[in-house]
């Protein structure tokens, strides 16, 4: 099992925590639009538009997909527009 957490920045509040149970092959950003929760993006997932910058610039949320993650860990993502 995997914790996502999604916390906004400007908020200062989790924004949604997930409980991944099962390692697919897709990005945080379809996890995290699949839950419903805005992540910003307008090059469809490619990396292009930097839009889904999470962690100070560290991460785009749509170039890592749940299977670079190690179950049993919890990953927090920091969105600043949250």
């Amino acid at each position: 099992m995997i914790d996502l957490i999604f916390f906004g920045v400007a908020s200062r509040k989790i924004y949604k925590k997930i409980k991944l149970l099962n390692k697919k092959n897709e990005s945080i950003l379809e996890v995290a639009r699949k839950q419903n929760i805005p992540i910003a993006s307008s090059c469809s997932g490619q990396g292009h538009c930097l839009k889904c910058i999470s962690n100070s610039g560290k991460d785009l949320l749509c170039q890592i997909t749940v299977n670079d993650l190690e179950d049993g860990k919890t990953y927090i993502y920091n969105i600043d527009y949250l």
